[in-house]
């Protein structure tokens, strides 16, 4: 959820920047001029707005070294399958 709320603000910011930029194009040249300018600031604030929100809102790794539950041991050496053959193993152990 504040990953939405913070790219809102940031989409607010930028087109109010986009609208800005394009009113002083448009007092120096002419109004085809400032739609030339607007048109791709507006989409652009989008791309940009996402992408600094993803990062603004990214978690920071050194903060939080937990596991995801159930994942303990995915940084065991031992292959995949090897992992899936010990895991079933102890299901049919624990079902007997």
């Amino acid at each position: 959820m504040s990953l939405l709320i913070v790219f809102a603000g940031f989409v607010v910011v930028g087109q109010a920047l986009a609208v800005g930029i394009s009113l002083v194009v448009e007092q120096l040249t002419s109004p085809h001029a400032s739609l030339l300018a607007f048109i791709p600031l507006y989409f652009g604030i989008f791309w940009v707005a996402w992408r600094a929100a993803i990062r603004v809102t990214e978690p920071n790794p050194s903060e939080s070294k937990s596991v995801p539950r159930g994942r303990e041991d995915i940084s065991s050496p031992e292959p995949a399958a090897t992992q899936l053959a010990a895991a079933s193993a102890r299901q049919n152990r624990a079902a007997r």
